[in-house]
This record gives structure tokens, sequence and C-alpha cells, in this order.
């Protein structure tokens, strides 16, 4: 009778000898038995992870019971979706467990001995629950990661499971954005990068502050190359001969990938860059020559002005002057002329003449324009006025 019940104790329902009450048990007094407790403190836990498995399933399916945005974090990232099925699995095999068991059980003190490791595992995946809950996904994974090198076998046996199983969608987005520059924006996982940054303090343990840099980069030269470089092609093969390759990211060789991805994007885009640079500097840091006085002798006498009266079609004309005046006309291509421009500094225009906030704008060519602050272009304007 005491046998029959605690399976139904384990199973979570009441029974005669055991009522579930919120987060206790009622138990009969007419029980003593040394291992009551034991069974009672695994009967809670199980029946709290079937309730928290089925809430997060719940969220899953409906939106409108996420109420702020670290829940929605946690109900809708990939990876506690797989920790959910992980833990179900898990609590479906010790229902499986003990419907076997308890068939050719004869005391309570074999049946705890039957399900010893559970009374390890059990807690232990409870506390997984709660670390989940209560860091963010880099740390849970990191100290999932970290269970699994543990010298007690039972432990670190489920937790390596439990870690393959998890961080399987966490390693495939990396993964799409290593080898194809592609990061899914709904994704709510904090990775330890975004489209444009790389964010230090969201790296796993498992993976190097270093490699995990060399990951971001990888990915922003990849989206850069099709995106701005119109490279498509190269990047298709190199997604073709390395991501079909790789079978363990913690394995692959990043800083080759590195060096071979930098490399190619080095190769095309710095001759572009450093044209654009040589230009850039030379119109907004120095002029060009004899630039300088061609633009102080045909503005000089609209230069003095207020800066507030003059126009736009002024500014420009003596500017175009200017550049038929000087040698400079000589020595560089037509477009760079037509990406020239001239204007004044909104600084305190209203009481100052125009010649003391002139300067040059110089329109850089796309991909260079993509990875020139507009912050930097300013600083070399502010040479123009000294």
């Amino acid at each position: 009778m005491l046998l029959h019940d605690v399976h139904v104790l384990l199973l979570g329902y009441n029974s005669q000898s055991f009522q579930f009450n919120h987060n206790s048990v009622t138990v009969s007094s007419q029980i003593e038995d040394p291992y009551i407790d034991d069974f009672v403190q695994l009967a809670l836990l199980l029946k709290n992870l079937n309730s928290q498995i089925e809430n997060n399933n719940d969220n899953n399916k409906d939106n409108n019971n996420i109420d702020n945005k670290d829940d929605d974090i946690y109900a809708f990232s990939p990876i506690i979706i797989a920790l959910n099925v992980t833990v179900d699995a898990s609590l479906k095999e010790f229902q499986n467990t003990i419907n076997n068991v308890i068939t050719d059980t004869t005391s309570l003190s074999l049946l705890r001995h039957k399900l010893d490791d559970w009374f390890t595992l059990i807690p232990h995946i409870y506390y997984l629950i709660i670390l989940s809950r209560s860091n963010s996904l880099p740390i849970f994974l990191s100290e999932l990661y970290s269970f699994s090198k543990l010298g007690d076998d039972v432990i670190s046996s489920l937790s390596l499971n439990y870690f393959k199983i998890i961080s399987k969608p966490y390693f495939s987005s990396i993964s799409n954005w290593l080898f194809a520059g592609i990061l899914d924006e709904n994704d709510k996982t904090p990775y330890f990068f975004s489209s444009n940054k790389f964010i230090k303090e969201n790296t796993p343990r498992f993976i190097s502050i270093s490699t995990a840099e060399k990951i971001f980069h990888i990915g922003s030269a990849i989206n850069f190359l099709k995106s701005f470089l119109n490279d498509s092609q190269w990047c298709n093969e190199f997604y073709e001969n390395n991501y079909n390759n790789q079978t363990d990211l913690l394995k692959t060789d990043i800083e080759s990938l590195y060096k071979i991805v930098i490399s190619h994007l080095n190769s095309l885009l710095l001759p572009i860059y450093l044209s654009e640079i040589n230009f850039l500097h030379r119109f907004l840091l120095t002029f060009n020559g004899d630039l300088t006085y061609s633009i102080l002798a045909n503005g000089s006498s609209i230069l003095k002005n207020n800066a507030s009266s003059l126009s736009s079609n002024q500014l420009m004309s003596i500017l175009q002057k200017s550049l038929d005046s000087s040698s400079i006309s000589t020595n560089l291509p037509k477009d760079v002329f037509n990406r020239l421009d001239a204007r004044l500094l909104n600084i305190n225009i209203e009481s100052s003449s125009a010649i003391d906030f002139f300067t040059l704008d110089y329109k850089v060519l796309t991909p260079v324009n993509s990875i020139i602050s507009s912050s930097y272009k300013e600083y070399l304007r502010s040479f123009n006025i000294l």
C-alpha cells in the first residue's frame, strides 16, 4: 500500500497517504519510515519542474502571457525553448523509470536505491531551471558547460548532454554569422555581437574574448563584402567550403578563417579606401597647395561679410572659381570635383564673418563612406579654420 502511494506521489498525484498542498505535502500521521522525507522532497521538485515547464510552454504559445521584456527574452529564446524540451524529456524518462522499477520493488529502501541517481539529477535539473531564470543566457550556458566538466559522473554526464542539446541553436546562430554574415534580428538571445557591435560582456566562458571578437569581425567582413563590395560569389564559396565542414564550433580554427576573410576584404577595400582617404585629407585637412590661396583671393570680398547673409550658391561659386584657377584642376579626376562642396560651419554665424567658418566638405564614395564616421570628418574640418 505505501509503495503504491509513494509511486503515485512521485508521479505528482494525491493518494490516501500523501496530499499535495501548494508547495508542501501533507503526510499521513500513520506513516513512519526514514525514507519518506527523501521521497516527499523529490516529489515536490518534480511537481515544481512540471509546473514550470507547462507554464513556459504556455508562454511560447501565447505572447500575451509575457509581461515584460526580460520575460520575453527568456520565453522566446531558442536556448530556453531547447532547455524546456530537454527537461521535459528528462521528466518523462523519470516517469518511465519509476513505472518500470516499481513492479519488482518490495520496500522503500530498495526503491530509494534504484532511484539513487535520480535523487541527484532532479535537484540538479531544478537548479538549472532556476539558474536559467536568474542569470543572463550567456552566463547560464557558461555554468552548464562548467558542470559538464565536473568530476561527478552523474552530474557531468547529464550536464554535457544538456549542453550539447541546448547550445545547438546558440551555435547555429553563431555559425550563420561566422560563415554567412547573417543574424536573425528576431532572435531574443543576447549574443556577444550585434550586426554592428561586439558585446564583450555577453561572451560565454567557453569562448575566449579574442576568439569571440574575431567571430564578430569575420561575420561583419562577410556582410560588408556582400552588401558594399558586391562580392557574393566569393562569400558563397567561402560558406560552401567551410560551413559544411564544421561539426563543432568550439573546435573550429577561427584564426585561419579570420586571416582568410580579412585578407580578402583588405585586397578589395584597401585600394579604394587609401584613394578616398587621400582625397579626404587633401581637402579637409590641409587643402591642396595653392587652392587655399585661390579661395582667399576669389572669396575675400564676399567672405568678409556676415556669415548669415551668404547663400550656398555664393559659396559654391567661390569654390568653383578657386578650383579652376588652382593647380589642383590638373591633378584630379573630374568626379572628385563633383564631390566637393563648400559651406559654413554652423557656429554662431549670426554675429561672425563668413571667412571665420568657411570650410570644405567632400562626399566619400561607397563603400568607404560606411566606415568613416561623420565625427571624423568634422574633426578634419576643424583644421580648415585654424
